[in-house]
């Protein structure tokens, strides 16, 4: 789908060999720029919400679903 790559940011598309380099980038940025009990929602691609669930609970987050 060539026309993808006229919507999408690259980084989007080409985010590491497991395609997380973008996620492991938010969730490490994420916690000093979040109010105390707030919310951190990402969009991931289909089949990525276990090692992204993974990732968040290695990271420290709380209640990832």
């Amino acid at each position: 789908m060539p026309e993808v790559g006229e919507h999408e940011p690259g980084e989007a598309l080409f985010a590491g060999p497991d395609g997380l380099a973008v996620i492991r980038a938010i969730a490490a940025g994420s916690p000093p720029r979040l109010a105390a009990g707030g919310l951190l929602a990402l969009e991931v691609g289909l089949g990525q919400a276990p090692a992204v669930a993974d990732l968040l609970d290695a990271a420290g987050y709380a209640e990832v679903r």
